[in-house]
Order: structure tokens, then C-alpha cells, then sequence
């Protein structure tokens, strides 16, 4: 977005003054993924990259599963002159939004910027002048049709497969790419990567049961493929399926070493079906494996809390933690269990932390709030219904958390009225509230109440 076209949107320009307000406090609110894309090339076109990073570093605390956010904050660091910087995005990235394509990225920028080292004139950018990482991301749907022709031609191009799937990724062309893919089977049906790539659009379209179907596929045709085992775990753990996957463990290749992501995702479906001994030996086997996986510390922590070991779970979800401060989850895991042994200060401090780290998702919101409610601390539990409304998206689950709020604080009046307005926009979600305060569903009052606004 040049400058012209940020000034003819008065709604942008407002949001623009807005951010910059709260960024100055400290404190910034939620924005979509697509505001702070406009955000950043409005800095960019003042040449003002140190702001634009700033605002790429701002979208990727609210969006930290976004690959286009990561890739347009390397591209930032390339403009500027910091090739090593933009290396450690990919870095991120791949940790966050994990990506084939975003590892072999990373590798081709190592590669580039090796050569300047060893005296090329100049860093020529190899992923910007391939269009990878343009800010608009314009001619990836020209790259994706390019490769589509190129595959036609040849359905065995690996190279060409695995730009596809980045390029489909990118542009979120499901529709189109699953029809050509099925296409590309038909005339080369042990193409382990069309299956992959298949599987994973099928997944991204929550078509979960082709997915698994055809992730199957992927690793029966290509034993060693890993890629495809951990994404079909993925799936079916989506579903609910937990037998599949061990199944696919059980007739694993017995000369093939799974690596410490596999490892923990077949350990996760023997914990979820209460085999927490199994699961547990194989989250120790992922350790030896990679010591620094922080979701295997995490899983292990689940699987001692399941059993009520709350101290072996605290030290695990603190390793977690200790190698990602960045995830929402572990910090609730963890105010969780310190809520169990009534450790009430510790217990505020990380479901608190777990709100501010991920602050656009109402669910971190709603147990703080249920937690204060829980030790009578209405006030702050107030406060903090009035602060998440200005980061959340969908109030829904805030609204229904109101309710709650005021009924237990005894006023019934406040609560029905509230209630009364709240079924009338989301009815269909009105068993949050039970959630919040289990004592309504047995109270005949709102429970009527809720059958009249049912009936109207």
C-alpha cells in the first residue's frame, strides 16, 4: 500500500493514530493479521524500517502461528542490511509455524549469504528476487500457475511439489490445489508428495478425515518420510482418533530412528488414552532425542498432572516454559496446577501471564476471571472482564463470563438482564455460562429463562 492509498482510508488512517497511541503507553490491542500488513507497508513507505519492524514484532505477538508475518519481518531485516537477523526469523518461524519449505528457505538464505562472505559483491536477496518474501505476495499466484504447468509436464518434480505447497499455503488456494493434486495422483500415483501435499491441503480445509487418508498414503509409499507421519498424527489427534496413529507406530520400520517431534506426538496419543506409563517412556526417549523440545517438558507435565503429581508437573511445564516464553499454553497449564495446591498468588501470576501472552483469545481471559471468581476477588475479576474486551475478537465467551460474574457476586438482577441480552445475540453458546458458574444449571429461575429465549 503506497502512501496515497493509506490517505484516502480515513478508517485505516484512524487505526494507524490509534496503534501508535497505545504503542507509545506500551500496551498494544488486538489488530487482524491484514491491519498490520497495511501497518507496516505504510512505514515502509515513509522508509521508516525501524517502525515497520516494530509493527511486524507487534502482529507476530498476536499472530505467532502467522508464516506470511514472519516472512515479511525477514524481508524487513534483509532491506535493512541484516541478513543474520532475518536468518533468526526463519528460525522462529519454523519453530512456530513449522514448514518443509520455510526450512529449505532458510537454508537457500545461509547459502546466499555464505557467498557474500566468501566475496560475492553483493547480497542479492535470492528469496525477495524469487518473490518468496513480497510484502504482497502478488506473484505468488502467478508462481503457483507456473508450477502447476511445470508439474502437468512433469508430476515428478520434487523441487516444483514442494514450492506448490508453499505457494498453496501462502495464497490458501484449497479448492483449486486439491483438485489438482487428485488430478497429478491419477497420472502418478506413488508420488509420496503429492499425497503430502494433498493430506496437508485437505487438513488446512478441515477435511480431516481425507487428510488423514492421504497422509496415510504419503508414508506407507515413503517409509522414511517423517514429515508426513507427524502431520497425520496431527490430523487424527483433530479427530479425536488416537488408535490410527498407534497403529502406524506399531508397524513403524524398525531400521528408521523417529525424531524428537514423532517420538512425542505418538507418546501424546498413548497419554490421551490414559497410558500414561507408555507415554511417558517415549516423551523420555524424544529428550534424549533433542533435549531443548520445549512441548515434549509440556506433554510430560500433562501427563504427571493427569495424575495428580502436581509437583513433577510444575517442574515440567516450568522447563517448558524456561525454553519458550512465548507460549500461551504452558503458562496455563501451569497457573492450573498452582490453582490445585492453592498456591493462589503463583497460581494469578501465570493464568495472568498466559492472557497477556496471547491476549486476542478469550479462553485465557475467562479463567483468569473464573479463578478470581472462584477466591472472591469480584473486583478484579471485573477489571479484568472490562480489559479483555478491548483485545478479544469474538465477546461472546466474555459476555456469558459477565453473566457468571454477577451471579455469583449475588446480583441477580444485573445478571438476568445481562443474560437476557446476551441469549438473544448467541443463544447457541449459552452453556458457556455453566462453565463459569456450574450453580445456574440448577437454578430453575435462569434456566427458565433460557427455555423462553429458546422458544422466541
Amino acid at each position: 500500500m503506497n502512501q496515497s492509498n493509506f490517505n484516502s482510508s480515513n478508517e485505516l488512517k484512524e487505526r494507524l493514530v490509534e496503534y501508535e497511541a497505545m504503542s507509545q503507553k506500551g500496551t498494544v490491542g488486538f489488530f487482524e493479521e491484514t491491519v498490520f500488513f497495511d501497518f507496516i507497508n505504510y512505514y515502509k513507505s515513509c522508509n521508516d524500517l525501524r517502525r515497520a519492524l516494530e509493527v511486524a514484532d507487534h502482529g507476530l505477538h498476536q499472530h505467532h502461528f502467522s508464516t506470511k508475518l514472519y516472512l515479511q519481518k525477514a524481508q524487513l531485516l534483509l532491506d535493512d542490511n541484516q541478513p543474520e537477523m532475518a536468518i533468526d526469523t526463519l528460525d522462529e518461524a519454523v519453530l512456530y509455524a513449522p514448514s518443509e519449505k520455510l526450512h529449505q528457505f532458510r537454508n537457500q538464505l545461509i547459502a546466499e549469504l555464505e557467498r557474500e562472505q566468501m566475496g560475492s559483491s553483493h547480497f542479492d536477496n535470492f528469496l525477495i528476487n524469487k518473490s518468496i518474501l513480497d510484502d504482497r505476495f502478488e506473484d505468488l499466484e502467478e508462481l503457483y500457475e507456473r508450477l502447476k504447468l511445470k508439474l502437468e509436464q512433469n508430476p515428478k518434480d520434487e523441487i516444483a511439489l514442494n514450492k506448490m505447497w508453499f505457494c498453496t499455503d501462502i495464497i490458501q488456494c484449497y479448492e483449486d490445489s486439491i483438485e489438482f493434486y487428485l488430478s497429478l495422483i491419477n497420472k502418478e500415483p506413488y508420488s509420496y508428495l503429492a499425497w503430502y501435499n494433498l493430506g496437508r491441503t485437505y487438513k488446512d480445509n478441515h477435511q480431516y478425515e481425507d487428510a488423514a487418508d492421504a497422509l496415510e498414503y504419503a508414508f506407507i509409499i515413503r517409509e522414511s518420510f517423517l514429515p508426513a507421519y507427524k502431520a497425520f498424527i496431527d490430523t487424527c489427534v483433530l479427530l479425536s482418533d488416537y488408535d490410527r496413529p498407534l497403529r502406524a507406530f506399531e508397524d513403524f520400520p524398525k531400521n528408521l530412528e523417529p525424531d524428537s517431534k514423532l517420538l512425542t506426538s505418538f507418546g501424546k496419543c498413548y497419554e490421551m488414552k490414559g497410558n500414561y506409563k507408555v507415554a511417558s517412556a517415549l516423551y523420555r526417549k524424544a529428550l534424549t532425542v533433542d533435549g531443548l523440545n520445549a512441548d515434549t517438558h509440556y506433554r510430560i507435565g500433562e501427563c504427571f498432572s493427569k495424575q495428580e503429581q502436581w509437583n513433577k508437573a510444575i517442574r515440567a511445564y516450568e522447563e517448558a516454559i524456561m525454553l519458550d516464553t512465548r507460549n500461551e499454553v504452558y503458562y496455563a497449564a501451569l497457573g492450573d496446577v498452582f490453582a490445585k495446591i492453592h498456591d493462589y498468588n503463583m497460581a494469578f501470576r501465570f493464568l495472568e501471564k498466559a492472557a497477556d501472552t496471547a491476549p486476542e483469545i478469550a479462553a485465557y481471559w475467562t479463567n483468569v476471571v473464573t479463578f478470581l471468581m472462584d477466591v472472591n476477588d469480584f473486583d478484579r475479576a471485573w477489571d479484568k472482564l472490562n480489559e479483555s474486551m478491548d483485545h478479544v475478537i469474538d465477546h461472546t465467551e466474555i459476555k456469558y463470563c459477565r453473566v457468571a460474574c454477577l451471579y455469583r457476586m449475588g446480583d441477580r438482577t444485573a445478571a438476568k438482564k445481562m443474560l437476557t441480552e446476551v441469549l438473544y445475540d448467541h443463544y447457541n453458546q449459552y452453556s458457556l455460562l455453566f462453565d463459569y458458574a456450574p450453580e445456574i444449571e440448577k437454578d430453575m429461575t435462569f434456566i427458565a429463562l433460557i427455555n423462553i429465549c429458546n422458544q422466541n
